[in-house]
Parts: structure tokens; sequence; C-alpha cells
């Protein structure tokens, strides 16, 4: 998660910024490398999750000096895996929705040049007729 969107796992800043919001100007969030940015978002936080999912807490105590034993889990932990999983949680609603975003919007545009593609059709055909009504 930090190498996709950095230290703080702020994913709507990493968006914004490499991916600004639907512009004619800039339509960087119709271009493949924004799917890929989802679909890495998906994979590294369905993992993430599940990893956090399957954490076991064991029920190790400090030693004497009130240091924990290394590479021992602790109860306590359970609080931080319920926090981390719901962060990555959060982040995967909002890459789906996103992802339904551009889903919906790809759909649109598509239509869109569906329907103008056929406005020109019409447009050539009504040419034809007419020129055809003229030259009887």
């Amino acid at each position: 998660m930090v190498a996709l969107l950095g230290p703080d796992a702020d994913y709507s800043a990493k968006r914004d910024t490499d991916f600004p919001e639907f512009d004619i100007s800039n339509p960087a969030r119709e271009t493949p490398a924004y799917g890929t940015f989802l679909d890495d978002v998906d994979r590294a936080t369905s993992g993430l999750i599940a990893a956090l999912r399957s954490y076991a807490p064991k029920n190790a105590e400090p030693a004497e000096a009130g240091d924990w034993t290394g590479g021992a889990a602790h109860a306590d932990f359970i609080g931080v895996v319920e926090s981390l999983t719901a962060q990555a949680q959060m982040i995967a609603g909002e890459a789906a929705n996103d992802k339904k975003r551009l889903e919906e919007y790809l759909e649109q545009r598509q239509a869109t040049l569906n329907a103008a593609a056929q406005l020109e059709e019409d447009d050539a055909e009504d040419d034809e007729a007419e020129d055809d009504n003229q030259g009887r």
C-alpha cells in the first residue's frame, strides 16, 4: 500500500494528484493507466485485508524490563489490526466507487459516440435521398 499510495496511504490524494477529475483539457481518468491504478489498489487492499483478518493474537506478556518479546504478538495489537482493516476497507470502497464511476462514464461516452455516428449516417442518407429527388 505504501508503494502504491504513499506513506499516509491517502488514496484520494494520490488519485487526484495522478489522475485529476474528469476534465476535457485533462482526460487522465480516461486513460488505461487509471484503470490499472484502480485494479492495483483493489488487489493491494484485498491482500492487506486478508492478511489482517488472518491475524491471531498471542497473549504474550512483557519481560521484567517492560519490553515485549521480539516476534511475539500481543492482545493490545487487536485494536491496531481492526483499525488498519477498517482503513483498508474504506480505501477499497473508494476505489470500487471510482471504478464504477469510470465504467458508467465510459459507457455514457460510448453511447454518445454511437449516437453521433448514427446522426452522421442519417444525415448522409438524407443527403443521398435529397440528391436523388433533385436529380429527377
